[in-house]
């Protein structure tokens, strides 16, 4: 009897030794909390004491089972040599989707007439959609690379076209726009407090194709290409641990200084006064979904 005491007593006072010095702590996805002492971060792993029956053991917790992770000093490791206190569990990958709506900027010529201004006007706006792929080197930093796709249709529509003052052809003009790009960006991310969302900033340059499906009394197709830049800024409203619901707007810059004009099977090449280059310029803003 004697000796069980004396061992109840002795796993009391060790636990209890071991529990004050107990500032750090893990958070498990099931909501479980373990205050313990971290020894150090390696790779994607978290290596930690603690007292179990009265018994210290050293034991090892993959990051993916984490929520998030906290200690009040300084981790030494041979990969990592950073303040525990900044240590929270962040996403590595996040990839999405985005739909919206887009506007293409640029000056419409001054001398068309009212009808062809309308008509233009029109044309400029449009919806547009995209994917994007990002990896976070730390909680804040990042790379990725992003496809999106501007669309603008006018469907067929009657026209007068005046030949001269005493020629008038009656005839259809229509318009289906697609400018496809593809961009790599560095990402910049603020999460915040709560861990809820996070805002992000995009910087990014990349390429972008212009293809005009149209009729103008007949039927061609003008086409080109040109380099583009851009960025994206947006925030994401974290639904779950794995899906976040954001808003996010985007301006990619860029113009055609040069392009195709295909029709009949012929196609021929043509250079745009500086005056004349066609503006990509356009602006997005929509919604997204991403996962992580």
């Amino acid at each position: 009897m004697k000796k069980i005491i004396i061992g109840i007593l002795f796993a009391i006072v060790s636990a209890t030794m071991f529990a004050q010095d107990y500032s750090d702590f893990l958070v498990t996805y099931e909501g479980d909390t373990v205050y313990c002492n971290i020894t150090k971060v390696e790779g994607r792993y978290v290596y930690y004491d603690v007292v179990k029956e009265g018994e210290l053991r050293n034991l090892i917790a993959h990051k993916k089972m984490l929520k998030n992770y906290y200690c009040s000093e300084k981790v030494v490791s041979p990969e990592i040599t950073e303040d525990k206190s900044s240590l929270i569990n962040y996403e590595k990958f996040k990839y999405g989707m985005f739909f919206g709506y887009s506007e293409r900027l640029g000056k419409i010529p001054s001398d068309y007439s009212p009808i062809m201004v309308e008509y233009y006007k029109d044309l400029k706006t449009g919806f547009s959609f995209g994917l994007d792929f990002t990896y976070y080197k730390n909680k804040n930093n990042g790379f990725g690379i992003k496809a999106s796709m501007h669309k603008s249709i006018i469907r067929p529509i009657a026209v007068a076209f005046e030949i001269n003052d005493s020629t008038t052809i009656n005839g259809y003009i229509s318009d289906n726009i697609s400018i496809p790009n593809i961009e790599v960006f560095y990402s910049f991310k603020t999460v915040s407090k709560h861990d809820k969302g996070c805002f992000f900033v995009n910087p990014g340059l990349g390429y972008q194709f212009f293809i005009d499906d149209m009729w103008y009394l007949e039927h061609f197709i003008i086409h080109g290409k040109s380099f583009c830049g851009g960025f994206d800024a947006g925030y994401d409203f974290k639904l779950s641990e794995t899906t976040s619901l954001g808003i996010q707007f985007s301006f990619v810059a860029g113009y055609l200084s040069k392009a195709e004009f295909s029709q009949d099977g012929i196609t021929s090449a043509f250079i745009l006064e500086p005056d004349n280059y066609e503006s990509l310029t356009r602006f997005d803003i929509g919604l997204t979904l991403r996962f992580m």
